[in-house]
């Protein structure tokens, strides 16, 4: 009796695999690697050809390595053959995603003839997305017929390219865009693709190159998302102007001038600032609006900040006297993070000048720069390697009034972290200056939940271990600190 109810649930089993339509097969296989999809013949009657009409082909060279050593003759063929074959069938292909390298300098040549034909052969089958990652130097030549492809909803080439327009373009389907490393640098160029693209949605260009000054002026009704990231030149000054009402997130870098019209829908922004140090005499294209910028940014939830040197020196000091004639606030603003600031009592101030004008958000992640060696302006920059003595749990610091006329403390309990629940800092080196601000943090926020610490790798190996029990004392520290939150966790990670 339970064999026989034993083999009525194997048979349950085998019959609801067999009865699953095979548009949810298609959609179950077009998560994986096509050379495993291809393994499923062998699971029963029903699968045996299903895979030969896949409309979703996924390859990823690395499957094909044999230690450090890719059989490329043998992954190669394979997918030259699942598109003869599927050729032969004369069904569309939706989706070819493809991995590769990186390679040795001749396999690059076997590997990008072979990818241009590919992807010909992809447009020709009605193809709707097309992700290509290939890590290597080589400059792949983007096939004309890619411009033309009535069918094309998304384009993703994560990979060197060089692109020349051909005269005529038909993308009206295309709605996800993105491009690294692509030789489409300038206005005339962007303009024309974007004229072609009616419905697109996102754009993203990043690590875009030039010899000259890039100068892009972008309008457009559809755009939701759109990032701009050139690779840094000091000799260039580039520009941007973006009209998008309907745009919600908005991201770019290396950008000397950007001028953001109608942007209201913004709801997540990550940009680069440029802060010019006191009585510098620098190109009026290093001034831009600097801080000013930020107000266009005033409605967003979600907000990212680099703070750029200018010829090598970051001023932070200018960052609370900009900020104190900016009227504005980001009442919306709950997610803030802070890139490359080390910390210091005028970066402190200059933190807490920022968190002023953030009234309500509910976290804070601060990124401190990995290199101590960046050339911060200022005058009173103390040393990273804090003390180890483990007699000062809460060390005080004798700043010149004049200069840290608003500490961080004084702003947070007045102004800010009312509302805090979460921070995450990473790239701790073990200074006091670092201990004072988790102190000033854990002592203000009384929502506070979690406060999660990352510190960076020892410069040395032969460091590790004076270093490791230098980050011992100072998570001895942090733990002895009060928290005005009840509920507060501190989690500590050795490396970040």
């Amino acid at each position: 009796m339970e064999t026989g109810n034993s083999s009525d649930s194997s048979n349950d089993e085998v019959d609801r695999i067999s009865k699953l339509t095979e548009t949810l097969i298609h959609h179950i296989l077009s998560f994986i690697d096509f050379k495993y999809a291809l393994q499923t013949c062998v699971l029963s009657k029903r699968w045996r050809y299903i895979w030969t009409s896949l409309p979703a082909l996924n390859f990823d060279s690395k499957l094909y390595f044999s230690g450090r050593t890719c059989d490329h003759k043998r992954v190669l063929d394979f997918v030259d053959n699942v598109l003869t074959l599927r050729d032969s069938r004369g069904s569309d292909i939706q989706k070819f995603h493809l991995v590769c390298g990186p390679f040795y300098s001749r396999a690059d040549d076997f590997w990008t003839s072979r990818l241009h034909r590919w992807i010909i052969h992809v447009v020709k089958a009605n193809v709707e997305d097309i992700n290509v990652h290939y890590d290597s130097k080589a400059v792949f030549k983007v096939p004309d017929c890619v411009f033309m492809c009535k069918s094309l909803k998304s384009l993703n080439l994560d990979i060197s390219c060089r692109i020349i327009l051909p005269n005529s373009l038909c993308l009206f389907r295309l709605k996800y865009l993105k491009l690294k490393d692509s030789s489409l640098n300038n206005e005339e160029q962007i303009q024309k693709l974007l004229s072609s693209c009616p419905v697109l949605e996102h754009l993203e260009l990043s690590d875009v190159s030039s010899n000259g000054h890039i100068s892009i002026s972008i309008s457009s009704l559809t755009l939701k998302h759109f990032g701009l990231h050139i690779k840094y030149n000091k000799l260039c000054h580039n520009k941007l102007r973006l009209s998008a009402p309907n745009l919600l997130s908005f991201a770019s870098s290396s950008l000397d001038f950007v001028l953001l019209d109608n942007v209201s829908s913004l709801l997540a922004a990550d940009t680069d600032v440029q802060v010019k140090p006191r009585n510098a005499d620098f190109p009026v294209a290093y001034t831009w609006q600097g801080l000013e910028f930020l107000e266009v940014l005033r409605n967003v939830k979600d907000l990212t900040i680099s703070f750029l040197p200018v010829e090598a020196k970051l001023d932070v000091r200018r960052i609370p006297e900009l900020l104190q004639n900016q009227p504005f606030q980001f009442s919306n603003l709950l997610h803030f993070k802070l890139r490359k600031m080390s910390l210091s009592p005028h970066s402190m101030r200059a933190i807490a000048s920022l968190l002023k004008i953030m009234p309500c958000i509910e976290s804070f992640t601060l990124e401190l720069p990995q290199d101590r060696n960046i050339n911060e302006y200022s005058d009173d920059d103390e040393s990273d390697e804090g003390s180890d003595s483990d007699s000062d749990l809460e060390p005080e610091f004798e700043p010149d009034n004049d200069v840290l006329t608003l500490s961080l403390e004084e702003s947070s309990s007045t102004y800010t972290l009312k509302h805090l629940k979460s921070v995450e800092i990473s790239g701790l080196k073990g200074s006091d200056f670092e201990l004072e601000f988790i102190g000033i943090l854990l002592k203000n926020a009384m929502l506070l939940e979690r406060i999660v610490l990352h510190h960076c790798k020892p410069r040395s190996s032969r460091d590790k271990y004076f270093y490791k029990d230098k980050v011992k004392k100072f998570h001895q520290k942090v733990m002895r600190f009060s928290s005005a939150s009840l509920s507060s966790k501190v989690a500590f990670f050795f490396f970040s």
